[in-house]
């Protein structure tokens, strides 16, 4: 399985590579444009979010995570951005990451977070209600696939009223953090 870590300024040239593999559908759930030159040095130096990744043994990227909060009166609030290469999927490493930067999310002591997912894949949803996580908002055709078709999106959203509840739904062993 592949490291997870805190993404670094050292990790400009694997970013590159991992940002360039994202599949072109995948882009929506970064919310933001990967290919913007500025964005990639906002994520480097670490601006306005915490965000992870898992490494494998190559060096290469194979999935990033951020948790971002939101400000003013929404400050209470973190949203889960989590993208795994397809080459990567099914075999662990979006549960692992996820886990990781729910975490990351709980030491923000944000009181709600949440996720964006495409409803028809019902694995994710499963992994994230098994995390605690519980269907919020239902939005028809939010999303448009690589061949033009729509697909409705999933708002999952975790309440976070007792970390210790929270990491027992996260399967989190409390030894894990160390």
């Amino acid at each position: 399985m592949a490291e997870i870590r805190p993404l670094t300024s050292a990790d400009r040239s694997a970013l590159l590579a991992f940002v360039d593999a994202i599949p072109i559908a995948d882009h929506w759930f970064l919310r933001d444009d990967p290919t913007d030159p500025d964005l990639i040095e906002d994520w480097l130096a670490g601006t306005g979010e915490r965000r992870l990744v898992a490494i494998e043994d190559d060096g290469r990227i194979v999935a990033m995570a951020a948790v971002v909060q939101g400000l003013g009166t929404g400050d209470h609030v973190g949203e889960l951005r989590i993208i795994v290469l397809p080459e990567s999927r099914g075999i662990g490493m979006g549960r692992a990451i996820a886990q990781r930067i729910v975490l990351e999310a709980f030491a923000m002591e944000l009181a709600v977070i949440y996720v964006s997912v495409v409803a028809g894949q019902e694995a994710l949803v499963d992994m994230f209600r098994a995390m605690g996580f519980r269907p919020e908002a239902l939005l028809e055709d939010f999303v448009r696939d690589d061949e033009g078709a729509f697909h409705d999106l999933m708002l999952l959203t975790h309440r976070v009223e007792n970390e210790q509840s929270s990491l027992a739904a996260l399967g989190i062993d409390q030894d894990v953090l160390g």
